[in-house]
């Protein structure tokens, strides 16, 4: 079935809305939402569009204040759709929620979660892929999440921007065997506990960017890879990784604690990154592997380490025209 809105409206009754302005029932597949404008729906746990089934595509669609966007079913496709303007809500709140195997490209999302309890921007499950998008300004009473997959999930070249929760507050966030690939999150805030990026077990973030967020920059569960990445300006650390995980190629600059945080100290590599203007360094301990650092007038100190870290030399203050010929050297620059 094909519903081509042809550039018209659907304007629901309000608060008072009981059912969804579409809906499909999970038997059915290949429903067609396109090319219009779809707005206050904002009856508690109703959607724009409730698409259930298989293989649906909802493309084009401007929702505007309704209590949640557009929900579709697995192997389905949501393209350059805007939902902003949330209505207020006290439950949980999902701009826009792709079920499993499916993709979201192309999608914004702003102002949504009045009083809601956890709102997140685009929630993905299991497989699903979110590509090209954009969320700002998101809250939650509990939590706000900007981006969300779920276990194999799939996130490249988004932005999360102005996330809040009260308790806790996630920019971009993965779960198991995920990967985050240049992204951004910024102005990730909550009272509580707040991260730009957080990457689940066996996941990786790539070309990443975490920028003045309240209070982590890019963390990584247990056995996590975060390459070629950037924490500029966090209040708290730049980086943190569980235990088993590799941090390398990467760049701490200008966070309130620790350029890179390793907070189990069992079986960590860090390599070949810098850590620049921040309170401490490297947070390093235990069994991890430290190797090919270099650390530049970081306030408190530029290595912080117990005697069973497996730290490469130390190389202070060098000076000009040094050689080294140990390829595991670390750098500490104070002067």
């Amino acid at each position: 079935m094909d519903i081509d809105l042809n550039g018209f409206t659907i304007n629901g009754p309000g608060g008072s809305s009981e059912r969804s302005a579409i809906f499909q029932e999970s038997d059915y597949l290949n429903l067609r939402v396109r090319n219009g404008n779809i707005v206050n729906w904002g009856g508690e746990g109703t959607f724009a569009v409730e698409a259930l089934g298989l293989g649906n595509v909802l493309e084009d669609l401007s929702v505007y204040h309704c209590v949640q966007g557009l929900r579709s079913g697995a192997q389905s496709t949501v393209r350059r759709c805007i939902v902003y303007g949330g209505a207020s809500s006290a439950g949980t709140v999902r701009a826009i929620d792709a079920v499993a195997r499916s993709t979201v490209s192309d999608c914004i999302v702003m102002d949504v979660g009045t009083g809601g309890l956890n709102t997140t921007g685009i929630h993905g499950g299991l497989d699903v892929a979110i590509l090209d998008s954009v969320v700002l300004n998101v809250s939650g009473n509990f939590s706000g999440v900007g981006l969300y997959t779920d276990l194999g999930g799939d996130i490249q070249r988004s932005v999360a921007r102005g996330i809040f929760g009260n308790l806790e507050s996630h920019g971009i966030m993965s779960g198991s065997d995920g990967r985050i690939i240049a992204c951004v999150a910024s102005g990730v805030a909550s009272p509580s506990a707040a991260r730009g990026i957080r990457v689940g077990p066996r996941g990786m973030a790539v070309h990443a960017l975490a920028a003045a967020n309240s209070g982590g920059g890019i963390a990584t569960s247990t056995n996590g890879f975060i390459v070629s990445s950037l924490a500029v300006s966090n209040s708290s650390w730049g980086f943190r990784a569980n235990a088993g995980s590799r941090i390398t190629d990467s760049f701490a600059v200008g966070n309130g604690g620790s350029g890179f945080l390793l907070t189990e100290h069992n079986a960590n590599e860090i390599s070949n990154n810098d850590a620049t203007r921040n309170l401490i360094g490297f947070d390093v301990g235990g069994m991890d592997l430290v190797t090919g650092n270099a650390a530049l007038r970081n306030s408190d100190t530029n290595f912080d380490t117990d005697g069973a870290t497996r730290l490469g030399l130390v190389m202070v203050n060098p000076g000009l025209a040094f050689t080294t010929t140990n390829s595991w050297a670390n750098f500490s620059i104070t002067d």
